[in-house]
């Protein structure tokens, strides 16, 4: 059900009605939380909007109080990400602007970000 495509929130709209109707009421296959908080919703949220066996994965910082049932019920996978993909961490790509071959690595940092927000 994966189609690429991402959009931003406007403010006040509830992500879950959002990922319901992108989803035709199915749940989505996955999340990717790149947030911010101490807050525990993000996490909840997610397992809301994600199908039976879906994946939520975490790259920003939130509250891990994680419910028992959200996760369980629904089979849900989470995994936490450390890094933003190839490039991280490397001097001569991130701060000299040396790209590696799209060849060789097809995703990158740069690429990973900047094909989330086409």
């Amino acid at each position: 059900m994966f189609t690429g495509r991402s959009r931003r929130l406007s403010k006040g709209e509830d992500p879950v009605a959002v990922a319901r109707v992108f989803s035709r009421g199915r749940g989505v296959d996955g999340v990717i939380i790149t947030a911010s908080t101490k807050s525990n919703d993000p996490v909840h949220q997610a397992a809301t909007m994600c199908r039976q066996r879906g994946r939520i994965v975490l790259v920003g910082v939130v509250g891990l109080a994680l419910s028992h049932a959200d996760f369980y019920e629904k089979e849900l996978s989470f995994q936490v990400s450390c890094s933003y993909g190839p490039g991280r961490y490397d001097a001569d790509y991130e701060e000299k602007g040396h790209d590696y071959p799209v060849g060789l690595v097809r995703w990158t940092q740069q690429r990973n970000l900047k094909r989330c927000w086409i």
